[in-house]
Parts: structure tokens; C-alpha cells; sequence
């Protein structure tokens, strides 16, 4: 926004909704037109059972747990974002892309991408 510039847009990446306090409901209206893309991706809320959802050992390592998972296999609320999608008119727009973007999932990548693909479309026509 401080750029002011029609080159500069928002990518909205679902797995990354904790990590943005979960407020796709309130910042997604705000983006308008300059939400450009809604990468589709599940993920764990890590704030969950007191902050201490990823077990690692000993308790306490300063490490970081990045997952992009299969939707439906997280703690993403899909039918929150996208009726939050449908309703900012992002779903109705002709430029909008909607990517799937799981990682780690190597053996299983020609079934995720087709479960993700009719999850999402499924989700489109749900919420358009």
C-alpha cells in the first residue's frame, strides 16, 4: 500500500493463517483488488494446547515447524476463508488464482493433486 503501486499485489497463503493471528475474516476485505493469488495449503494452529502442539525433544528446542499440508488434514477453517473469499468478490473475479500448495508429499503427489483440486473447486462452487 505505502508503494503505491498497481505492480505490487498480496499473495494470501493459508497455510501461513496462525502465523498471521487467524484473521483472514478482517484482512482480507481490507486487501480488495490487491489480493492477487490465495495459495491452498493446510496447516496445524500452533497456538493449540497451550502453545506446545509440535512435541519436539528435549521441550524447548528453538526450532521451527513449517508444514503445507493437504487440505482437510490441518486446523485451516476452508469454508470460513472462502466464504470470506466469495464475499470480498475475489472468487467472482476473472484474474483471480487459486494455487494448491502442499510440500512434502512427494509419494503421494498425483493423488493430492487431484483431491486437492476437487476440494478447491468443490470450495469455489460452495462459496461463489
Amino acid at each position: 500500500r505505502g508503494l503505491n503501486s498497481d505492480a505490487v499485489g498480496f499473495v494470501y497463503v493459508a497455510s501461513h493463517t496462525f502465523h498471521m493471528g487467524d484473521r483472514a475474516e478482517s484482512l482480507i476485505p481490507q486487501l480488495g483488488d490487491r489480493l492477487a493469488a490465495v495459495y491452498a495449503a493446510d496447516t496445524f494452529d500452533h497456538n493449540r494446547s497451550h502453545g506446545l502442539r509440535y512435541i519436539t525433544n528435549p521441550p524447548g528446542n528453538a526450532v521451527r515447524v513449517h508444514q503445507h499440508l493437504a487440505i482437510g488434514d490441518g486446523d485451516v477453517d476452508w469454508d470460513q476463508l472462502f466464504a470470506v473469499l466469495g464475499e470480498s468478490g475475489f472468487l467472482a473475479r476473472e484474474d483471480a488464482i487459486l494455487c494448491s500448495n502442499v510440500f512434502g508429499e512427494d509419494e503421494r503427489a498425483d493423488e493430492v493433486s487431484r483431491s486437492q483440486l476437487a476440494r478447491i473447486t468443490d470450495l469455489v462452487a460452495k462459496h461463489s
